[in-house]
């Protein structure tokens, strides 16, 4: 990216929308040459991306900004690394136009005056992506496609014989024909009679024995890979998916110092990663339990969060704050996703199995119960 005006000179590179993380820390912004903090750029940046963008996921850039210095104050903290800019509205909006000019100068942004099209959703929402001589992101079609289906086709049937599957294809959905027999037969745990529905994409809702239990999936099925991936380094070989074709990560010199310090606890975990040099790795295979996930998004993901890792580590040992994150960043079942009854089900069974069903890694709840007596309390039956 490129600007020029009286007040403001922008000179640097911007991220294409696939290229993200999961914090800030693939932002760098210079001020007159220095290297600064700003919250106000990192927001700028963000909004500028805004309608292109998963929520929570950050763009990366390295920008160099030269601004006349009555505009700035870097009295702010003692390091001078934080500054203040006067006027910030005004800065801030060259930048967002500036970055949200390039994106659509490569076809990345989203068209607002685009007429209604009459193609499938999947479709529509690709070709709404404003061309501008460039073309939308192949990822973003493929991503697009995958999430569409048929809108008279409820989520939670499925043939007899197949295997039952959630909407995102996930494996704690993709349970094995014996599994369903054993549903069908077993009591599920908890003292959950039947499960009911599912809340806002994100929590499922059971009855049971003593009331009403309201299970997080996210936090029950960080849990269970967890303690998948804790299990897998206790064996003598753990269990892993080879991969068709090998992924290959390019890492800067801190994601390349993190790696060699986290790499024998990766493999341990079920992960096969050779060093290729020059700061490059090839994954060649993942955990059996993560195969579902994208390998290089959920490995470039934890090394950024082992990065940024500040204070004491409330685990026993780094293989368990490895595999903490790890279970995290996988987002097999995060927040949003529609699971269909089956893999309700499915995900309650496995959460049931583990050793600590109550909390996730990080000491978030998984489950609570509202007993039958609050109900009634609140009702004022009684």
């Amino acid at each position: 990216v490129a600007c020029d005006t009286p007040d403001l000179k922008i000179e640097g590179f911007i991220g294409a929308p696939d290229n993200t993380r999961v914090n800030r820390t693939g932002q760098k912004f210079f001020i007159n040459g220095r290297p600064v903090q700003s919250p106000t750029l990192n927001n700028a940046l963000s909004r500028a991306y805004e309608e292109f963008l998963e929520p929570r996921r950050f763009p990366v850039a390295v920008l160099f900004l030269n601004i006349e210095p009555s505009h700035i104050d870097v009295n702010v903290h003692p390091t001078k690394r934080e500054v203040r800019i006067r006027n910030e509205r005004h800065f801030t909006g060259i930048l967002i136009n500036t970055v949200r000019g390039q994106l659509r100068e490569k076809g990345f942004l989203f068209d607002r005056t685009a007429s209604p099209d009459p193609a499938p959703a999947f479709i529509r929402k690709e070709t709404s992506y404003s061309t501008g001589g460039g073309k939308a992101s192949f990822h973003r079609i493929r991503e697009a496609a995958a999430e569409w289906k048929p809108a008279d086709r409820p989520s939670w049937t499925y043939s007899p014989g197949e295997s039952p599957a959630d909407t995102a294809g996930t494996p704690v959905a993709r349970a094995r024909q014996d599994d369903v027999v054993e549903r069908q037969t077993d009591r599920l745990p908890f003292g959950i009679v039947r499960v009911l529905d599912q809340l806002q994409g994100t929590y499922i809702l059971a009855e049971a024995e003593e009331g009403l239990i309201v299970i997080d999936q996210h936090a029950a099925h960080e849990r269970i890979r967890y303690e998948e991936l804790l299990a897998a380094r206790s064996s003598t070989k753990p269990h892993g998916q080879k991969l068709l074709f090998p992924v290959t990560l390019h890492l800067d010199l801190q994601e390349r110092e993190v790696m060699e310090q986290s790499l024998s606890d990766f493999q341990k975990m079920g992960y096969e990663i050779n060093p290729l040099g020059g700061g490059t790795f090839a994954i060649d295979t993942v955990p059996a339990c993560m195969s579902d996930s994208d390998a290089e998004t959920t490995l470039r993901d934890t090394l950024h969060e082992l990065m940024t890792a500040t204070g004491p580590r409330s685990f026993a040992s780094r293989e368990e704050e490895l595999a903490a994150v790890l279970a995290c960043k996988t987002y097999a079942v995060k927040a949003g996703k529609v699971l269909d009854r089956t893999a309700m089900d499915y995900l309650i069974r496995q959460l049931g199995k583990k050793e600590n069903p109550h909390t996730c890694p990080h000491g978030r709840p998984t489950f609570f119960l509202i007993s039958g007596t609050e109900l009634e309390k609140r009702f004022k039956r009684t």
